[in-house]
């Protein structure tokens, strides 16, 4: 459905500031298209309080189904230098910590401080020895190395939130960012940033870097991360996991991303 740019239910771009084009159903909520040919971002047309916010129910089943993910993760983040044993890390929307969990097993990094939301979660995080806080204003500007593993698309304000991250960044210091594309570069919308009923953003490749730069970055890097995708166990499970991988690479090049990761420093 198009937008009456005058129209008294239009809700501006909260990246770029435009009117939306569209209006459309998700499938657990009304959502809009920017008009902005260079941002094309999709958003929820309208958010309640603590929308974003996100359950983690139980902690010791998220662990196990996502440790051997979690691994290869950190170990792909170290061959790319993003993680050192000195590294001063923040985990923003730590969830119950299993990526932090594998930060300290496998990179030997201490210097962990976690950001979460969620009231449960954050016990959680403590209870396993976490530094916990529940806003950057609490943190030193002193990290090296930052995550945001699928927690963007769950933030009312993404460039405000970049913006203040990146003032408690020392220099020369890098995010690890992903989220899923809500839209294609081929115009599709059949990817899974809407199964989540908690997401209230779902980017393009053209929103979140345009998201990036407002808010003061110069470097972006998307890249292709099979490590960060969970799998099963056994052989089977493995040529599975390798075709899926060959699959989502061949389906990027042709239609463009349907996730998004990034380096941004």
């Amino acid at each position: 459905m198009l937008i009456n740019k005058d129209s008294n239910h239009s809700k501006l771009c909260p990246i770029c500031g435009s009117d939306p084009v569209e209006s459309f159903k998700a499938k657990w909520l009304q959502a809009f298209k920017c008009g902005n040919s260079k941002c094309g971002h999709l958003y929820a047309s309208a958010q309640s309080d603590h929308h974003g916010v996100q359950k983690h129910l139980d902690p010791s089943s998220e662990h196990m189904k996502y440790q051997d993910r979690n691994r290869r993760l950190v170990r792909f983040l170290q061959q790319h230098r993003f993680l050192k044993s000195d590294s001063i890390v923040l985990d923003f929307g730590a969830g119950v910590g299993h990526i932090a969990k594998a930060i300290r097993e496998i990179a030997g990094t201490k210097a962990i401080t976690c950001i979460e939301a969620d009231l449960e979660s954050q016990t959680a995080l403590k209870k396993d020895g976490f530094h916990v806080v529940e806003r950057l204003e609490e943190c030193g500007s002193d990290f090296d190395a930052v995550l945001m593993v699928e927690v963007i698309e769950h933030i009312d304000s993404p460039v405000a939130l970049l913006r203040t991250i990146k003032a408690h960044m020392r220099p020369g210091g890098r995010i690890f960012l992903s989220t899923p594309c809500g839209e294609t570069r081929s115009g599709s919308r059949a990817t899974n940033a809407f199964d989540t009923p908690e997401h209230v953003h779902f980017f393009t490749e053209r929103s979140l870097t345009l998201a990036i730069e407002e808010a003061g970055f110069k470097n972006l890097d998307f890249l292709r991360v099979p490590e960060i995708y969970p799998r099963e166990r056994g052989s089977i499970a493995f040529l599975t996991a390798y075709i899926k991988q060959y699959a989502r690479a061949l389906r990027d090049r042709f239609r463009g991303y349907s996730h998004l990761i990034v380096f941004v420093s």
